[in-house]
């Protein structure tokens, strides 16, 4: 029997084997998927062929085989979870009781009695949240929630209590710390909407670490999907963040949103961001222009304040510290919304949205523009014709599009209705 025929026999015994255990429901050890792998290690045939069938019957092989996960480029990584289906979103972070005060007539404080507030809502709030919910209203995809909140303080349980009504979240897990209230954030919202202003108790999220959510965090992103972090500066997740992000499996596409800092508040997490950085662990980055300034800051770059976005993200680019995909979002009162994209150091979008909006005047709002890029890159086949690369660079001008125009006309016809 040559070469060719034993190869094409041991693929066929693999795959055959690998489909009977997926229908008999038996999850075949890791011990023993990695066994298989190294043993095809010869065989690269075999391993090609392979890979579909365990895609499909066992997609958590790869997390069994200890596969590292910055083998994989992004470009194979959003192609795979494009061609794979529904991908699992599982959000980390933000999580806080919102109280929104409005209307708001003045612009100080001072020690008078304002009667004139119309309305005083409470509901979940964060980065995290908003970025679910956006998420289940314009895509209808639910996502899994993990965060830290208090225990036995009115705010968490009335925290608790809103989140059972939260219809965009799949799973809650949520770590418990007691003695310590949830995260509450105060919004006072001008009338005319101009701008708003925020009081913020850290609370139990300040203390939120890997450990406290990385057992289960492991298991449900086993077979992939996407992972999007957000409220890092505001929690312990800088501790272990490049040990816990080598621990995912290829197939998770990581994201971030850090959310306002200041550089030198917090030294320790900006140099954990920037190493899992430069080591490519984290594959999008959402930031504002005066967030990344912050961050060429804190990488010991000159931030020149006279510098625009795009002369901004390629100064940056060069230096070779910021993830495969790095976006932009800028508002302003002349142009409403307008974004740029950085993949792989080069800007390959520029995009102003139809709609002239005060997207970021809304507290929340910019989170619709998240979770529509993401959800788009993730989904869209409309260049599955294309090689791998150029598939990655056609999705994330897409995306780009997709997510402004949503972002933009969504908070229009808000407008619209808020006027009415």
């Amino acid at each position: 029997m040559d070469l060719n025929m034993r190869t094409a026999t041991a693929a066929a015994l693999v795959t055959v084997a690998v489909m009977l255990l997926a229908l008999l429901r038996i999850r075949p050890p890791g011990l023993v998927i990695r066994w298989i792998w190294e043993l095809a290690e010869p065989y690269p045939r075999v391993r090609r062929l392979l890979r579909p069938p365990a895609d499909i019957t066992v997609p958590t092989w790869r997390t069994a085989a200890k596969l590292p996960r910055r083998k994989y480029p992004l470009s194979w990584r959003t192609r795979y979870l494009q061609r794979g289906g529904r991908s699992r979103f599982v959000l980390v972070g933000g999580l806080y009781l919102d109280l929104t005060l409005t209307p708001i007539d003045v612009t100080s404080l001072d020690g008078r009695e304002f009667k004139n507030l119309d309305t005083v809502t409470m509901t979940p709030g964060g980065a995290g949240r908003y970025f679910g919910k956006f998420l289940y209203e314009d895509h209808h995809r639910k996502s899994d929630l993990f965060s830290q909140i208090g225990v036995g303080d009115t705010f968490s349980r009335t925290l608790r209590r809103l989140l059972r009504r939260e219809r965009w979240i799949a799973r809650r897990h949520l770590s418990k710390l007691p003695n310590m209230p949830c995260a509450v954030s105060v919004h006072l919202s001008q009338r005319n909407r101009s701008f708003y202003t925020t009081f913020t108790q850290m609370g139990a999220l300040s203390s939120l670490q890997w450990g406290s959510v990385q057992r289960k965090l492991l298991h449900r992103t086993r077979a992939g999907g996407v992972l999007y972090i957000s409220g890092y500066f505001r929690t312990q997740l800088g501790t272990d963040l490049r040990d816990t992000l080598l621990k995912f499996p290829p197939t998770l596409l990581v994201c971030i949103d850090h959310g306002r800092f200041v550089s030198g508040d917090n030294p320790t997490a900006e140099a954990a961001l920037l190493d899992a950085f430069n080591d490519k662990l984290i594959d999008v980055y959402f930031c504002t222009l005066d967030e990344l300034r912050e961050l060429m800051k804190a990488a010991g770059l000159l931030a020149d304040e006279r510098l625009g976005p795009r002369d901004l993200l390629t100064t940056f680019g060069r230096s070779r510290q910021l993830p495969p995909i790095t976006v932009i979002r800028s508002t302003t009162q002349e142009h409403g919304a307008d974004a740029f994209v950085l993949l792989h150091g080069e800007v390959i979008g520029e995009k102003r949205a139809r709609a002239k909006a005060d997207v970021d005047l809304v507290v929340g709002a910019s989170n619709r523009f998240n979770a529509s890029f993401v959800h788009s890159l993730v989904t869209n086949r409309n260049h599955d014709d294309l090689d791998v690369e150029q598939n990655l660079r056609e999705s994330v001008k897409d995306a780009l599009t997709t997510a402004l125009n949503v972002w933009a006309e969504r908070q229009e016809e808000l407008d619209h209705d808020t006027a009415r």
